[in-house]
């Protein structure tokens, strides 16, 4: 599929239709009882509906400001101008904007679109669209571009998405032990059935987003009839075992199913990146991204992650702390007092509460598991150690009134 598929599938639909028409007024005789009527173009089904796509891409691709698009490549907004544009160098959102400019003329002027279509300008502009996508295309690495399954085996090939349930997010799971993952997720039944024996099945890992992460591939030999558990075993095929857990494809999901067969949607797996090493966990995103599980944040301590101990063990904060279950929050914050961020998220990595009053009693009575399945944590604001520490105390006490986190949360003081 390419960006302006939505628009370039009007070359040919253009072809066979007859466009429009003009509607005069053959009845009236232009007496004062019998007004004609101004002649008024008549477009086609297929040149309203191309009209209305063009409006809604303008909204998706971000070329509504036309006039000042046309104006900044050196087009004038005029039919002439317009007609005569040299496209071979234009850019895509120019091209667009040419297209857009063609609709919008209508507004003005009856007839203007059905000019621009029999002059040959808009069949001119969709076959650079066309092209911009046909060039994109090449420059891909899809994900059957390593895997190479033949045309003739799609069929039998399935993959399945495997994203946050609500309950687990699978990432974590993955990082713990990646065959919770590559067994039980990937070969988990309900009441659908996912495979068949000897089917290939493809397991995919949302990352974030469109971004997916290649964990594992197997062909299915046996099936357990089993209902709300693992129904199948699969034997992994050591062909592919290169690319486990490396592999990061783009694909925007939009079906509801996590099952798919493979060349359903084959073309649209772009590989985006090939990791030196087996997947262990994001980089630092950045101060103002921060959003961990407990998982998350014990995994980064575990595994001693450069880039986060980096980032954060020399940096006040104001952090917050969210508790998923019910929606209470908690308002931190750390300081050269007690050892910045790196070491305040540390002490709740240890037993979940840190030494804080209310999460102790939450420990008490629910235990530390209900801690590492509901308690989520970012950063608010953040400051370098220079910063003094009453200015990011003074914060801290803004964002407690802010959020209400004293009255509706899990602050005391």
């Amino acid at each position: 599929m390419g960006k302006y598929d939505v628009l370039t599938k009007y070359i040919e639909l253009f072809m066979t239709d007859y466009l429009g028409e003009w509607s005069t007024d053959n009845i009236n005789n232009g007496s004062i009882q019998k007004t004609i009527r101004i002649p008024s173009i008549i477009y086609s089904r297929v040149v309203n509906a191309f009209i209305k796509d063009v409006y809604s891409c303008a909204e998706n691709l971000d070329f509504k400001n036309y006039a000042a698009i046309l104006n900044d490549n050196g087009i004038e907004w005029n039919i002439e101008s317009m007609h005569n544009a040299n496209v071979d160098n234009l850019p895509p959102n120019a091209i667009c904007a040419l297209l857009l400019g063609a609709v919008r003329a209508e507004k003005y002027c009856d007839g203007a679109l059905l000019g621009f279509l029999k002059n040959g300008s808009i069949k001119k502009w969709l076959m650079k669209l066309k092209e911009f996508d046909r060039n994109e295309n090449m420059n891909k690495i899809k994900l059957n571009d390593l895997l190479r399954i033949a045309d003739s085996n799609g069929n039998n090939v399935k993959i399945r998405f495997n994203q946050n349930d609500g309950n687990n997010d699978p990432m974590d799971l993955y990082l713990k032990n990646p065959e919770i993952v590559n067994s039980q997720w990937l070969f988990w039944r309900k009441k659908q059935r996912y495979f068949n024996v000897g089917q290939i099945a493809i397991c995919l890992l949302n990352l974030a987003y469109d971004t997916w992460l290649l964990t594992t591939i197997k062909k299915v030999t046996k099936e357990l009839d089993v209902l709300n558990g693992i129904n199948y075993i699969g034997e992994e095929l050591s062909e592919y075992r290169q690319y486990f857990g490396r592999v990061i494809v783009k694909y925007h999901k939009t079906a509801q199913t996590q099952g798919m067969f493979y060349n359903t949607v084959c073309d649209e797996l772009e590989v985006l990146e090939v990791l030196p090493g087996i997947y262990d966990g994001d980089e630092f995103p950045g101060y103002d991204k921060v959003r961990l599980s407990f998982t998350q944040l014990q995994y980064i301590f575990e595994r001693k992650k450069k880039s986060w101990i980096a980032a954060l063990e020399n940096q006040k904060a104001i952090y917050l702390i969210t508790d998923k279950n019910n929606g209470k929050l908690y308002v931190g914050s750390a300081t050269s007092i007690n050892g910045m961020l790196l070491s305040r998220w540390s002490d709740y990595v240890k037993n979940g509460h840190g030494g804080n009053v209310e999460f102790k009693k939450i420990v008490d009575e629910s235990g530390f598991e209900y801690i590492k399945q509901n308690f989520q944590y970012s950063i608010l604001e953040n400051y370098n150690a220079r910063v003094d520490d009453c200015i990011v105390l003074d914060r801290e006490s803004w964002w407690k009134d802010t959020l209400q986190s004293r009255n509706f949360g899990y602050n005391d003081n």
